[in-house]
């Protein structure tokens, strides 16, 4: 289980320390602004899975991501849900400008967020083309994402969506190095993301792993034990997707860690902390 957190909001009393003044719109605002934004602002943690903005509402707050991964979610007339993108830190939760979308936002690992008052932060935007230019870029850059993610499952079957996805997450290794893959994301919503169900998720893993193409160490982390015939087989023809994910620090739902093969003893070395 994930280390239980303390979900309550804190508030928020300087953007001195904060993650999301570098890589948020916020890092454009005057410090004028800025102060009257802390000032309506608080930091809070939501767990794996729990709702931070719930569909079909004009929110009052929008929220900054500081950390983990939020997901953008839909609920068909059967009750199944659809994941339709995950969001990353210095991507913002909410439109400050008061649309209401029928998707809500959900925390897809442990995710810490900086929650405004949405009137402050559309004022800010209104005056300060600086800060808008910067909100603007961020939105343009989820929208980059979510046509690449689109565009990776079109033409592809279950196995080589899955194949691809392991794929795109892994750096180049030399021989003396092992890649690690870490799922981020509960398997419900990594099948999700995949357009499959959670047994086909399963099959698929199982049926890379019998192939001698990864091996799976734990529910929540692979080794990539041959990427040539991985990408052969996820028909990883163009490389320009991948590398503009990486260059973007994506992580689309996973983590890679290009290991080093064998510590000194001769076994695995810095492995890393697994979700349990």
């Amino acid at each position: 289980m994930s280390p239980s957190l303390p979900v309550g909001p804190t508030a928020q009393t300087s953007c001195a320390d904060c993650p999301a003044a570098l890589s948020g719109p916020c890092q454009w605002f005057a410090p004028c602004l800025r102060d009257k934004i802390v000032a309506a602002s608080i930091h809070r943690r939501f767990r794996q899975g729990e709702t931070i903005l719930p569909g079909g509402q004009v929110p009052a707050r929008v929220g900054i991501i500081l950390s983990g991964l939020v997901k953008i979610c839909t609920i068909d007339e059967h009750g199944n849900d659809h994941v339709l993108q995950i969001l990353h830190p210095g991507e913002m939760v909410g439109d400050p400008f008061g649309a209401s979308v029928p998707f809500s936002f959900d925390a897809a690992t442990d995710a810490t967020l900086c929650l405004t008052q949405r009137a402050p932060m559309k004022e800010a935007f209104d005056r300060h083309p600086d800060s808008y230019a910067a909100h603007l870029r961020i939105a343009m850059r989820q929208q980059l994402e979510l046509h690449f993610a689109q565009l990776s499952m079109r033409g592809r079957n279950s196995l080589q969506r899955i194949a691809y996805w392991i794929s795109t997450q892994t750096p180049e290794a030399g021989p003396d190095r092992v890649l690690s893959v870490r799922i981020l994301l509960s398997r419900r919503d990594l099948a999700s993301l995949l357009e499959m169900t959670v047994e086909t998720l399963s099959r698929n893993l199982h049926q890379l792993e019998d192939r001698g193409v990864i091996r799976i160490v734990t529910p929540e982390r692979l080794e990539i034990l041959d990427a040539t015939r991985l990408r052969l087989m996820a028909r990883f023809q163009d490389a320009r997707l991948k590398d503009a994910l990486q260059r973007q620090g994506w992580e689309w739902g996973a983590r890679a860690v290009n290991l080093p093969r064998f510590s000194a003893r001769g076994t695995r070395a810095d492995q890393p902390t697994l979700r349990q």
